[in-house]
């Protein structure tokens, strides 16, 4: 386990950005999935039920220095198996910008959106897999206003991964 956290950290290093409270990323990153939830709570006060935490109000308050709405940690026989960051849909771009120097291009999972009287618009989908970690970004999550990035063991996001890669890149969905 240390082992492959060390190598996830090594790949996924990111810096400080010195603004008020913390940064998921920094406090919370993919290096931590598999962490024994005491662990993660050296990093981050959790508020929790059952299995599902979220970090005690306003100790997280961005992502790669994004502005996030809502931090979901969910355990798994009391070990960090999914982070789920919420976030404007308005901060994708820059999301995705900040992510890929770390994890590469990602698989483009794009498609064509058809939203009602919205019309149709890409909707942005990015999978990424490095050792023992699935991350995908979402810019369209269940809202045409939200965001998110879910990271997690493939196990916990396979349901997740499998939903998102059936769709061939540029073909038309429903958001």
């Amino acid at each position: 386990m240390r082992c492959r956290a060390a190598v996830v950290a090594g790949a996924l290093a990111w810096g400080t950005t010195g603004v008020a409270g913390q940064d998921a990323w920094e406090t919370l990153g993919p290096a931590l999935i598999g962490s024994l939830r005491a662990d993660v709570e050296v990093s981050v006060a959790l508020q929790c039920q059952v299995s599902v935490c979220a970090p005690a109000a306003g100790s997280v308050t961005r992502v790669a220095g994004v502005p996030v709405q809502h931090v979901e940690l969910r355990f798994d026989e009391g070990r960090l198996a999914q982070v789920t960051i919420h976030l404007g849909e308005q901060h994708y771009a820059a999301l995705l910008e900040a992510l890929r120097p770390q994890l590469g291009p990602g698989a483009d999972h794009s498609f064509q959106a058809r939203a009602g009287m919205a019309g149709e618009f890409v909707a942005g989908v990015f999978v990424w897999s490095v050792p023992g970690v699935t991350l995908v970004l979402e810019q369209y999550a269940g809202k045409i206003t939200r965001s998110q990035l879910v990271y997690g063991t493939p196990q916990a996001l396979a349901d997740l991964v499998r939903a998102k890669t059936a769709v061939r890149p540029g073909t038309r969905g429903d958001l």
